[in-house]
């Protein structure tokens, strides 16, 4: 999601607090763009310090297919840690992005409900 598209759902849902950042692939370079090429490095490099709430949606594609590991073998667990907050996966569905995002508990997986936009 960007920040015009967060924009969006904290209009419809007032007070959900959504923040998105920008990550740099400094692992296999700046001019890759794709979220399946994010390192769990890259997200604990550039997200310390920032305020994340109390969780912190990224797409399942940034994980090795059925394991919570990222392709630089660091593990979300080790993420949750040197952020201090839950990480999540998402599917790439607009529908379970915005479960996850204005839900208090988010679960792994499916059924989602259809939320108009």
């Amino acid at each position: 999601v960007n920040k015009e598209e967060a924009n969006e759902i904290k209009k419809k849902f007032v007070n959900t607090q959504i923040n998105v950042y920008t990550i740099n692939n400094d692992f296999f370079g700046n001019s890759i763009t794709v979220a399946g090429l994010i390192t769990g490095k890259d997200l604990i490099n550039q997200l310390l310090g920032k305020e994340l709430g109390d969780r912190l949606l990224i797409s399942q594609n940034m994980l090795r297919f059925g394991e919570n590991v990222f392709l630089d073998d660091v593990s979300v667990k080790e993420v949750e840690i040197a952020l201090g907050t839950k990480v999540y996966s998402v599917e790439n569905d607009g529908y379970a992005l915005i479960h996850s995002i204005i839900d208090d508990e988010v679960s792994p997986s499916g059924p989602y409900n259809s939320y108009e936009m």
